[in-house]
């Protein structure tokens, strides 16, 4: 436990943030930090500053030492996955977000992100495991689902992916980016009329979508629509 003065100057760092002074807030954490070295709250509050100020090697060595410190600090760890995946070490990404898992089982988000970078390492059935979790977490978003789809795809289980692909075409998402992950899942698995008609959504809420555009042509091309494919990309 703090000595009252070090709660102090916490509360006084704090309220600095939230009234979005920053620089000032930091000098406070940082004398906290000198006084009582051990006190992971002002690491990560200090490492929340950096990320503000897009300092993200100083915010991920400060966010080591919360952890360090504190090893059951999940906001840390989990800022700590999400750094380490910004910068493409899905090893040490991974390892964070087990972390956190194994810290708290209910964590959604950490099951979520688990369910993708599973998939982006070629681990599909710890993907698919992960992401049903992630389902049964956060039942009102689809990303999860997405997930579980390109995972059941890329183990060949085309019957049940089929389902929960027409499934969450019959919800009616409203975000451009899951109808082009639909898309995508259903040009995979060979529901060429399918893809085209997600992908058309696609094209009605940004029709500057480049990805979505190309392979929408080679959908047109595929069903011998030349013409409709020839205009796509003029």
């Amino acid at each position: 436990m703090l000595p009252n003065n070090a709660e102090i100057l916490l509360g006084q760092a704090i309220a600095l943030i939230k009234q979005g002074k920053l620089p000032e807030s930091e000098s406070v954490l940082v004398q906290i930090c000198e006084q009582h070295e051990e006190y992971d709250k002002a690491w990560y509050l200090r490492a929340v500053i950096r990320l503000e100020s897009g300092d993200r090697d100083r915010a991920i060595e400060f966010l080591c030492t919360a952890t360090r410190l504190h090893p059951a600090n999940i906001e840390a760890h989990f800022t700590l996955c999400k750094l380490y995946l910004a910068q493409g070490k899905l090893s040490e990404a991974i390892t964070r977000v087990e972390t956190v898992v194994e810290l708290d089982a209910r964590h959604g988000p950490g099951w979520l992100a688990l369910g993708s970078i599973y998939a982006d390492v070629g681990r599909f059935v710890e993907a698919e495991r992960a992401s049903r979790t992630a389902i049964e977490l956060l039942p009102d978003i689809a990303e999860p689902k997405i997930n579980l789809l390109n995972a059941l795809i890329s183990q060949g289980k085309r019957d049940e992916a089929t389902t929960l692909c027409q499934d969450m075409r019959e919800d009616n998402p409203t975000s451009p980016a899951i109808w082009h992950s639909l898309g995508l899942a259903c040009k995979a698995l060979g529901l060429i009329k399918d893809a085209d008609q997600c992908l058309t959504s696609v094209m009605k809420a940004e029709p500057e979508n480049a990805s979505a555009l190309c392979t929408l042509g080679e959908l047109k091309a595929a069903q011998d629509d030349l013409s409709q494919a020839q205009s796509l990309f003029v």
